[in-house]
């Protein structure tokens, strides 16, 4: 769409700055695969608080974030922005092909819809909100500024970054109430298979 294409170009002419570039390029760096999220989700299982949190988030982050990124962006195959304008794509080259930037540049032959930076911000975002009311706002904030990253280097159009958002929270709701439904079933079965080793031992 043009508006899309006239946001993306008004972002890059107002809003760029030397030290903005420096801390936007930061945290899309770390939004890449999912990397930052994984590993604070493992960090999650060593502590008996944050576990189930630790355990819905990775799940999450495969299946859904997963399926997004090796299997709906190839259904969808929505072409990048900077792909479909000259002023994009000669802004993204010049300002990434030829620097240490280069790494968080994304191939030229990957698909825009929906944005898996915003999708697995969000999901983890919700996901440990939920179960960590009180961190509600600072998570909604860093995962805000993860999905403007994806608009402010123009390598995503808004409506990807708002399906982002919109699939993240809604499944990292769902994520949620199937964790807490099996959590109890799975509780169970290991305390009655520890209970049958007991006495299996004691026999």
């Amino acid at each position: 769409m043009q508006w899309e294409i006239e946001f993306l170009r008004w972002i890059i002419e107002n809003l760029h700055h030397p030290l903005i570039d420096w801390f936007m390029h930061g945290l899309t760096f770390l939004g890449e695969v999912a990397w930052v999220y994984f590993l604070i989700s493992f960090v999650f299982l060593f502590f008996k608080k944050t576990r189930k949190t630790g355990i819905a988030c990775i799940a999450a982050l495969i299946l859904i974030a997963g399926f997004n990124l090796f299997v709906f962006k190839y259904i969808f195959k929505r072409i990048r922005p900077f792909r479909e304008n000259e002023f994009l794509y000669n802004y993204v080259i010049g300002r990434f092909k030829n620097t240490n930037m280069f790494n968080t540049y994304p191939s030229e032959t990957s698909f825009s819809f929906m944005s898996g930076h915003t999708l697995s911000a969000f999901l983890f975002a919700t996901i440990v909100s939920i179960y960590h009311k009180k961190s509600l706002i600072p998570n909604m904030i860093i995962a805000s500024l993860m999905s403007f990253t994806r608009l402010y280097y123009a390598f995503h159009y808004p409506t990807d970054v708002i399906a982002g958002v919109l699939t993240g929270v809604a499944f990292g709701t769902l994520t949620v109430f199937i964790t807490n439904k099996l959590a109890p079933k799975i509780n169970t079965a290991l305390i009655n298979r520890k209970k049958q080793k007991i006495e299996t031992v004691e026999k």
